[in-house]
């Protein structure tokens, strides 16, 4: 099973300000309520399980609720899935140190102090934290865009610190 991820927008009019509290209330007030309406569906992406696990946290649901309760991402640990959810990042960022949340490194015991200039020097900051060696430049060379391989290299470091499996 693939879990999808769909986002809906809805388009209200009414004779002044619409505060509604429950999607039930937007429903009753387009049917037959004082607002016309109208929804669609804006997009509909299947989702990794890592990211729907990632997505039904952020939502305050369990991840066990779509991905069933013997799922490897619901029967690991929560330092184990947060540490998983910031190597996916790191693969996903490319160049985005701003897609990195301080507060997440800070749970692996990693500590980034300071505006960085790029994507290369954040990930070896976070690198050399991780593993106490630099991340070998050299072996960019044929790896792609260099960003992705400092991104998937710091990935890797995480994935062996907390012995996580490659296959999620």
């Amino acid at each position: 099973m693939t879990v999808h991820k769909t986002i809906i927008q809805v388009e209200i009019l009414t004779d002044g300000e619409y505060t509604p509290e429950t999607l039930a209330q937007i429903a009753q007030d387009m049917i037959s309520g004082d607002a016309s309406g109208n929804w669609g569906v804006t997009s509909q992406t299947p989702l990794k399980d890592t990211d729907a696990a990632r997505e039904l946290e952020r939502q305050g649901s369990d991840p066990a609720f779509l991905l069933g309760e013997d799922h490897p991402l619901v029967t690991m640990d929560d330092e184990k899935r947060q540490a998983l959810y910031l190597a996916h990042n790191f693969v996903q960022a490319g160049y985005g140190v701003s897609s990195i949340e301080p507060d997440t490194l800070k749970a692996i015991g990693v500590e980034v102090k300071g505006d960085y200039e790029g994507w290369q020097a954040f990930c070896e900051t976070v690198y050399k934290q991780l593993t106490g060696e630099d991340i070998e430049p050299s072996r960019a060379r044929g790896q792609g865009f260099r960003s992705q391989y400092y991104g998937k290299e710091v990935a890797k470091a995480i994935r062996t610190k907390f012995e996580l499996p490659d296959t999620l």
